[in-house]
């Protein structure tokens, strides 16, 4: 299954279930879902997390194109870096 699929099904599952439930009910979820892949994590690390990950998926949903805007940043950044590192440095 392609990355683009499987990003795509994820994005639809949290669409939905930000619809459907009540904002308290998703984040506890969410937070209780992330907790259960880190056990070690306390409670309100997860929520943490969970809502760094409602954020994102947010973006996604709204597209403001985080993914790609953070590419290309970094491609220009990697750029203007290569650029100046030809440039001769008086002595």
């Amino acid at each position: 299954m392609s990355i683009v699929w499987k990003g795509g099904k994820e994005a639809y599952h949290m669409k939905r279930a930000r619809e459907q439930y009540e904002e308290a009910d998703y984040l506890h979820a969410l937070a209780s879902v992330i907790q259960q892949d880190r056990p070690g994590a306390s409670y309100a690390e997860s929520m943490r997390d969970a809502l760094a990950v409602d954020a994102y998926v947010a973006s996604i949903i709204e597209g403001r194109q985080v993914g790609r805007r953070t590419h290309d940043f970094l491609k220009q950044q990697h750029a203007l870096q290569q650029s100046t590192d030809y440039v001769l440095m008086p002595s």
